[in-house]
């Protein structure tokens, strides 16, 4: 007999801290009463799990191997778990589960199988430089179908992104948009007593996000430089895990020695989600100069709307989505074009040059986390969705 009040919530890929996996599901899930074990991956550092186990939920941790085959070996341990479970819902997070949530279905009939979709994996794949070029599009062609048909054997589906439902409707699954809007956690933001900024003569830029080259990593390194030639004093700090390859990091690294960047860009890594705040609150500007890949042109990055929550303006690359919200009644940032560093310095040094305009993106950047974008909305569709099934 399956528990309608537990839920088995697992990702081989995922890092355990993952802020939309933990911070924002497991824990909603928790606080209405549900008793959920999450399986994820362990972190390099901080892997104190004590806090969250609470009222028979629990995290159990994979070790982070580098071996291909230790991806197939957690397949295997979250298999045997979830079969051992009697939960009633089975979360996944990654499209390599697909295949093992299907095995899951086939010996529980009556589980409810829930696929939630962080990403396009089949656009994703284009984009990949260790993949052939031409291959690209035809290995995306075999992902696609792939995923289709083992999306068929799930109950229902979650989109990260309003955008992502137009590719699988077809499938006639339960859907739900739930989005990644912040958590107003008054222990991290008060959006009624943000503190006033205090706009000092060099800026303190900041980037929040994984570290690679298709999130313009290089760009942002230039773009220090090019705000320094305009006379424009800026201090920049990177802040999440590093994935850059070897030659990009290379010419990152390159870059700052020869212009002497050394103190003025800071690679601050994988920090805890409460950390982040600190160094949020001590920033002018949040840049999210992202790179023109579908993943990201169709999708809105969480990190432009937790700049909002903490009143920062934000730079972001000049998509239609995103300059929908940043440039609508209520302006909370500039667009830019991410590919001319250039001529963004030029707009970006405007800008910091002009305190009530910064002053006025931050009040409207809180205003509309307040009003329209947040955590609580999207947590109250989770339990909502979940509770279709019943």
């Amino acid at each position: 007999m399956l528990d309608n009040n537990k839920v088995f919530m697992f990702s081989t890929v995922h890092n355990w801290l993952d802020t939309r996996i933990l911070k924002k599901e497991y824990i909603t899930l928790v606080n209405a009463g549900f008793e959920v074990s999450l399986f994820a991956v362990e972190d390099k550092k901080f892997n104190d799990i004590s806090l969250y186990c609470k009222n028979n939920s629990c995290i159990k941790l994979f070790k982070q191997e580098e071996k291909k085959i230790s991806r197939i070996k957690r397949w295997k341990t979250v298999y045997r778990a979830a079969i051992e479970s009697n939960a009633k819902y089975y979360h996944f997070h990654d499209p390599e589960l697909l295949y093992v949530a299907a095995k899951i279905k086939r010996k529980k009939k009556d589980a409810v199988i829930i696929y939630d979709m962080h990403e396009l994996f089949p656009a994703y794949l284009k984009t990949k430089e260790w993949i052939p070029k031409y291959f690209r599009n035809i290995l995306s062609w075999i992902t696609e179908k792939i995923e289709k048909y083992f999306m068929k054997k799930c109950d229902g589906v979650i989109f990260a992104e309003k955008s992502y439902k137009k590719y699988y409707q077809k499938l006639k699954l339960a859907s739900v948009d739930i989005l990644n809007y912040p958590i107003l956690d008054t222990n991290i933001i008060n959006l009624d007593n943000q503190k006033k900024r205090k706009y000092n003569q060099r800026k303190n830029l900041i980037y929040v996000g994984d570290v690679t080259e298709d999130r313009n990593t290089l760009g942002m390194v230039h773009l220090v430089k090019q705000l320094e030639d305009l006379g424009v004093q800026v201090n920049l700090k990177i802040i999440g895990p590093n994935n850059l390859n070897r030659e990009i990091q290379t010419q990152v690294n390159d870059f700052v020695n020869e212009h002497k960047l050394n103190e003025k860009i800071q690679f601050l890594g994988r920090l805890p989600y409460e950390e982040i705040w600190s160094h949020l609150r001590e920033a002018d500007l949040g840049l999210c100069m992202l790179l023109p890949i579908p993943n990201y042109t169709q999708s809105m990055a969480t990190k432009i709307y937790e700049y909002m929550a903490i009143g920062l303006p934000v730079i972001a690359s000049d998509f239609p989505l995103w300059r929908k919200l940043l440039c609508g009644e209520k302006q909370a940032g500039i667009v830019i074009n991410p590919l001319n560093i250039k001529e963004a310095s030029i707009k970006i040094g405007d800008l910091l040059l002009n305190q009530e305009k910064l002053e006025t993106l931050s009040n409207n950047g809180t205003y509309l986390i307040k009003n329209e974008f947040n955590w609580q909305i999207e947590g109250n569709k989770l339990l909502m969705f979940y509770k279709s099934f019943y």
